[in-house]
């Protein structure tokens, strides 16, 4: 169980875990043998889980436990895993072999089905949306949580904003819970303390999952990390957002301006683009703008936060735009 303290894959080097050095090692290499196989990075808690699977195949072994090839040993499950997951099973398959080779020993196949299984149920980073190829159950699962944190919270988060996110975490959560693989969160005890409220939410919507599902137990470091997501959303929504864009004339440059802001920052909203002289005259109307963007060098005092740029909004201009919002956010 001391496998689960680490953070990340060198932590095993310590001196509280008494682990071989060269099963750790081989299983390091193996786990980074799977990332540059896949293109992608195995995170936290994920990496650990692999680690420690391995780990105890290794000593499962060396203490005489085998696990031997039955004829109908592979359950229809596991045929339609395999046949779902092609690439990953050949990865699973070729990681087997070379543990195999170490031990100078023949391991069973099922070794590559577990070890599959694993893979399975571990988020990749990855910016591609997979939204599209998930299963229907994962969807509205998903769509379960969003509703109702919404009424619990009284948020309006919309499904189209979160779902890349949260369904890609509950995709894989779901495979876990099928083949009773759990996960240690770290971060849990700073998540109750930090957003213990939306852990509460959170942890409760989890219970009627399980109920309204009929799956397994959704433990309280799977719910710690589903109480990321939302927290994430909320953070982000109490940022900077109501802006205001000021040119000489007010049109033309400062239309260009508009269009070139709210592409590079689509969070910001453009409350209204409007002349120099306008604002001037009424400025009461604009006090609740969270931040000026002008061409114009102002000459004046004013309480808003005012970022000088250029019309054409270049590169650097961006650059400066996003640490600015960045200093004003953290004060």
């Amino acid at each position: 169980m001391n496998l689960f303290d680490a953070e990340n894959l060198y932590d095993f080097s310590s001196d509280r875990h008494t682990l071989n050095q060269y099963d750790k090692d081989f299983i390091i290499s193996q786990i980074e043998e799977i990332e540059r196989s896949l293109n992608m990075t195995i995170p936290y808690p994920y990496n650990i889980n692999i680690f420690t699977h391995l780990y105890i195949l290794i000593n499962r072994f060396r203490e005489g436990k085998f696990i031997e090839n039955k004829e109908g040993s592979v359950h229809k499950e596991q045929q339609e895993i395999i046949k779902e997951n092609p690439h990953l099973y050949a990865i699973a398959k070729k990681v087997i072999s070379d543990t195999s080779r170490y031990l100078n020993a023949k391991l069973s196949s099922l070794e590559s089905i577990y070890l599959l299984q694993y893979l399975v149920s571990t988020r990749f980073n990855q910016d591609r949306n997979l939204t599209d190829e998930l299963p229907s159950l994962v969807k509205r699962v998903t769509k379960f949580y969003i509703t109702n944190f919404n009424e619990i919270e009284q948020q309006n988060i919309r499904y189209e904003l979160v779902k890349n996110d949260l369904a890609n975490h509950i995709k894989p959560m779901l495979n876990r819970i099928y083949n009773h693989i759990y996960i240690k969160n770290n971060l849990l005890d700073e998540i109750k303390l930090e957003y213990g409220h939306l852990f509460n939410s959170v942890e409760q919507i989890s219970k009627k999952v399980e109920e309204y599902f009929q799956i397994g137990k959704i433990s309280e470091d799977e719910s710690g990390f589903i109480t990321l997501y939302f927290a994430k959303y909320i953070e982000q929504e109490q940022k900077l957002k109501r802006v205001l864009i000021m040119c000489t004339s007010g049109v033309g440059t400062s239309e260009l301006l508009k269009v070139k802001v709210q592409k590079a920052f689509p969070e910001l909203e453009i409350v209204d683009v409007i002349s120099t002289i306008k604002y001037l005259h009424n400025e009461h109307q604009y006090s609740d703008v969270d931040l000026i963007i002008t061409t114009v060098d102002l000459n004046i005092h004013i309480e808003t936060p005012v970022l000088l740029v250029s019309a054409m909004f270049t590169n650097k201009d961006k650059n400066r735009l996003a640490e600015f919002l960045g200093g004003i956010e953290h004060g």
